[in-house]
Order: C-alpha cells, then sequence, then structure tokens
C-alpha cells in the first residue's frame, strides 16, 4: 500500500505539472496572436448531470495586456459529434477581454469548450470538465468469447512460437547489463525489447518494472536502475539498434507502414489502423500483444525476480498495453497507466470520440463492419474487466488524443477494489 501512495502522490504531482505545462504551451504564442485563458466556475472541473458549468474565457495580447479587438469563436460539444452551441465574440463590439460560456451535459461524460481566434493559423483552445464520469461505459459491450479467443490464441502461440528468445548485449555499467530480446512473433515476425538485470544477482531479489512505448517510431533503452530488472518494449516488427537516430527509426517505421498499408488498406497509412479489417490475427498489434506477453512471462521466471513486486507503468499506447499485460500476466502486482490509448474504439456509437486511433472510423467505407467486429478484441476497455490488481490511472481533461471519456470507459470497468484515477485538469496528451 506504502508504494501505491507513493506513486499516487508522483502522479499527482506529474499531473499537476502538466497542468501548467499544456497551459503555457497553448498559450505562449509568438507574434501578435492573442492569448486566451479558459477556467471553470469549479477547480476540480467535476459536475453531477445536469449542472451548470460557467467558463470564463479571457483574451490578452501577447505582452499581457487585455485585448481589445479581435474575433473569438467558441463550441461547445462532448468530445466529440455532439455540438451544443456556437458563437463568434467580438472584443471590440463588446467593450470587454474577459466573457463567459454556460452549458450542461444529461448524460455522463465531458463537455468541453473550444475557443479560437478567427485568423489564419491560430490555435485553439480548449478545456474539459466532467459529468458523472463514473458513469461513463464503453460504447460497445465485450464480446461473449473475448476471453475464450486470448486463451486460444496464447494457446496457440505457445504451440507454434517454439523458437527461443535470443539475447544481445547491448550496454554495460557498473552496477547492471541491458540485452535487446528477439522475440518470435506472429507470421514469422519478430518484436523487440530491452532487458536490463543487476550485475551481482546474489543480491536480489530484486523487483521488476515493466513497461511499453508509446505510439510512434521504436527507441533503444538505456540500462535500468541499480537494484531492479526492467524490461521495456517497443510494438514494431523492426530493429532499432542501439544509437540508431530518431530519423532513421521514422524511416524505418514508413517503411514498415508502406508495406503494411499494401496489404490491409486504410484511409492512411500508419501501423496501428491496419490489418484490423482483415481479421483479428491480421491486426498489426495481435503479435505485439502475444510476443509482449511471452518476453514478460520469460523476465518473471528469472530466480532472482521478486514474484510480488512487478510493477507495469507507461503512457498512451503503452498504457493500453498495460491493460493488456496486466490482464493476461496476473504475476503482475500493480498498473500505472497514464491516458491509456486504445479504450472505447466503439465511442463513436455512444456520440462521442473514440479513443486513440479511431480505429474504425480510420477503415475504408467499405471495410468498417468487418473493423467494428474485430476491434472490441483490442479494446482496453474490454480487457480492463479482467484486471484484479491495484491501479493508479491519469486522464487529461484536455487531452484529444487520448480523450478522458474514453480513458474513463476503461477505468471504469476494472474489477479491482483498489483503484484511483488523477485527474489532469487542462491537461493535453502526455507523451
Amino acid at each position: 500500500m506504502k508504494a501505491m501512495n507513493k506513486t499516487k502522490s508522483v502522479l499527482a504531482a506529474a499531473a499537476a505539472a502538466m497542468t501548467i505545462l499544456s497551459a503555457a504551451a497553448d498559450d505562449s504564442k509568438s507574434g501578435d496572436a492573442l492569448v486566451i485563458g479558459i477556467a471553470a466556475d469549479r477547480a476540480e472541473c467535476l459536475y453531477k448531470l445536469g449542472e451548470e458549468t460557467t467558463f470564463t474565457v479571457t483574451a490578452k495580447t501577447a505582452d499581457g495586456r487585455p485585448a481589445t479587438s479581435g474575433k473569438l469563436k467558441w463550441t461547445l460539444n462532448n468530445f466529440g459529434g455532439k455540438e451544443f452551441a456556437s458563437d463568434v465574440v467580438d472584443l471590440e463590439k463588446s467593450g470587454s477581454n474577459v466573457f463567459t460560456v454556460k452549458g450542461a451535459q444529461t448524460e455522463p461524460g465531458f463537455l468541453r469548450l473550444d475557443v479560437r481566434e478567427q485568423r489564419k493559423d491560430a490555435p485553439t483552445r480548449m478545456w474539459g470538465v466532467a459529468y458523472s464520469p463514473e458513469k461513463i461505459v464503453p460504447g460497445a459491450p465485450c464480446p461473449d468469447d473475448f476471453t475464450d479467443f486470448w486463451k486460444d490464441a496464447i494457446a496457440k502461440y505457445d504451440r507454434e512460437g517454439t523458437a527461443p528468445i535470443e539475447m544481445v548485449e547491448v550496454e554495460k555499467n557498473a552496477a547492471t547489463t541491458m540485452w535487446m530480446l528477439k522475440i518470435p512473433s506472429t507470421q514469422g515476425r519478430t518484436v523487440y525489447g530491452f532487458y536490463s538485470e543487476p550485475n551481482d544477482a546474489s543480491k536480489g531479489p530484486f523487483p521488476l518494472r515493466f513497461g511499453g512505448k508509446g505510439a510512434g517510431p521504436s527507441s533503444f533503452g538505456r540500462c535500468g536502475r541499480p537494484g531492479q530488472v526492467t524490461l521495456e518494449m517497443n510494438v514494431h516488427y523492426y530493429d532499432a539498434p542501439v544509437g540508431s537516430s530518431k530519423k532513421d527509426n521514422a524511416e524505418r517505421q514508413k517503411r514498415e507502414n508502406d508495406e503494411w498499408a499494401k496489404r490491409y488498406p486504410a484511409k492512411h497509412a500508419e501501423y496501428q489502423l491496419l490489418g484490423i479489417a482483415a481479421s483479428r490475427e491480421d491486426y498489426f498489434y495481435y503479435g505485439v500483444i502475444l510476443a509482449t506477453r511471452r518476453a514478460f512471462k520469460w523476465a518473471a521466471r528469472q530466480p532472482y525476480v521478486d514474484a510480488h513486486d512487478i510493477a507495469y507503468s507507461s503512457t498512451s499506447q503503452g498504457g493500453a498495453f498495460g491493460l493488456y499485460m496486466t490482464a493476461l500476466c496476473p504475476e503482475i502486482s500493480r498498473l500505472v497507466a497514464c491516458v491509456p490509448a486504445l479504450s472505447d474504439l466503439c465511442g463513436f456509437k455512444a456520440g462521442r470520440m473514440s479513443g486513440w486511433p479511431r480505429l474504425i472510423e480510420a477503415q475504408l467505407d467499405d471495410r468498417k463492419t468487418a473493423a467494428e467486429a474485430n476491434a472490441p478484441y483490442f479494446d482496453a476497455a474490454n480487457f480492463a474487466l479482467r484486471v484484479k490488481c491495484p491501479v493508479r490511472f491519469v486522464a487529461g481533461f484536455s487531452d484529444t488524443t487520448c480523450p478522458p471519456c474514453a480513458v474513463y470507459s476503461a477505468y471504469n470497468n476494472i474489477a479491482s477494489a483498489d483503484k484511483a484515477i488523477i485527474h489532469g485538469v487542462g491537461m493535453t496528451h502526455l507523451v
């Protein structure tokens, strides 16, 4: 419990810091663009259904003076397809640089105010508030055969993926050694991870710290902290050698994307969208999930690992993999998932924004029906139903990548009695 309380304190501080940073990033625009500030009438931004929110919007010049001219368009929406109201405020005509917008939600979810200066290339400033978020449910139910599907997938992979995990030493210091792991996946592919262990195993047992990468190109790891074992997984089927540049890895990812898009067309050639309309086994993440689970099982079996101190922690795409792994690996003793992606993939059916990567919406029209049938088997909210260990979440109230409604759909499904969620008021996407 002490460990989880410490984790909660750290995450709370991080969320508060990110709130400040995200606000600063939005407001520190160069030139003569207006600086737009938004605040709700409740600092915690929590409301019951039907209660009215009053947003206060303030416009200032780049040097901090009250703005006396400019037109601001505002829109109230539900983080999705429901637009409740909109208008344009002419600051010169109104005679004030401050105005208010009022709105409410009558169903569980989030209300978001978007404000944008009506000029070319002007950024949009946004602020989200929650309405009974503890009552949010996923846009589609979990398939009845969800558990059987993954049980069978694991059994088949374990039968066929008999090639050993290859280890290549890539870094060593006085305390730890790091290895690149090459884990056989499905369809003859390989998934890569980085495993770090203390040099003196006699000082064990050691805690195991497990995590996955956020979306984007693969990257290489670094030796873990002394006194612990670490496993960090990439999601791609290409090697990202130690010392490779971001540019090189971005080029590797583009080649992978293009190769997959030739076989599995979608609106965008992006790995996270590809294969889902063909079959569950063809989806990009299918083999990654199975290989990542195998790498974890291998790490957890090491004799110097403390079986009672195994934690997963990551963000966004990595947060989704935390739910995947924790559901499939009961050895994990606690989970920290910051703004987990791949949650509520059918959120659009409830009239709101689905979780990243908007998987079904990104398919070609003639493939959406098939994608909708397959996507729930990769929805992190459905894996959350199988999570029993202590859990801590972070939701960004102004996050349009992994929207808070999608994050809450997964959080509310978690069966663990020991769970808590940290609200990043004003926070955009953590990366």
